[in-house]
């Protein structure tokens, strides 16, 4: 599980509005996304997380891809 957590960081441009679009909709997103790691992590699940500041944009879409990329792969033991 991976998301921002709707505070400015260091891949939205300088002077990101905090108030924009992109920023608000993470900020309500990781809420959501704490209870889900939460309820999982309670049943039993292994699931890894990182929430890191950043807005919901592109360039942290694809960090994040990157990063999970081998994973995915691994777990379709497409490697």
């Amino acid at each position: 599980m991976s998301c921002g957590d709707g505070r400015i960081g260091p891949l939205d441009p300088t002077g990101t509005d905090p108030s924009s679009t992109p920023v608000r909709y993470e900020a309500a997103q990781v809420r959501q996304n704490r209870e889900f790691i939460e309820r999982a992590t309670h049943t039993g699940l292994d699931i890894t997380t990182d929430i890191y500041p950043g807005s919901h944009s592109w360039p942290y879409w694809a960090r994040q891809l990157e990063r999970a990329f081998p994973l995915l792969m691994r777990a379709l033991k497409a490697d």
